[in-house]
C-alpha cells in the first residue's frame, strides 16, 4: 500500500487479499485506487491510456512487493491473481 501511494496523483488506495484453501499459498489481490482525475473530459480525450499504465505500474509494484515477502519463493507471484480497480 505505501509503495502504491507513493505514485503521483493517487489520493488513497484499499488492498484486500484473499487466500484460497489449497495446499498451496494462492490467492486473489483486489487494488481499489482513487486517482486525482482532472475531470470527464479529460479521461474522453485521453486519460484512458494513462489509466491503463496506472493499473500496469501498480500491478509491477504489487508483484515486486510479493517477490520481497517471499524472498525464497519469488514465483509464488504466479499463484496470485491481482485486480485493480481505479476511480
Amino acid at each position: 500500500k505505501k509503495s502504491i501511494l507513493s505514485i503521483p496523483k493517487i489520493k488513497g488506495t484499499e488492498v484486500m487479499v484473499f487466500l484460497d484453501n489449497t495446499s498451496e499459498l494462492a490467492g486473489t489481490i483486489n487494488i481499489i485506487t482513487e486517482y486525482e482525475s482532472k475531470g470527464f473530459l479529460s479521461r474522453f480525450m485521453g486519460e484512458s491510456k494513462d489509466l491503463e499504465n496506472l493499473k500496469k505500474q501498480i500491478i509491477n509494484i504489487t508483484q515486486i512487493e510479493i517477490k520481497k515477502s517471499f524472498r525464497g519463493y519469488p514465483e509464488i507471484v504466479d499463484n496470485f491473481k491481482i485486480n485493480v480497480e481505479v476511480s
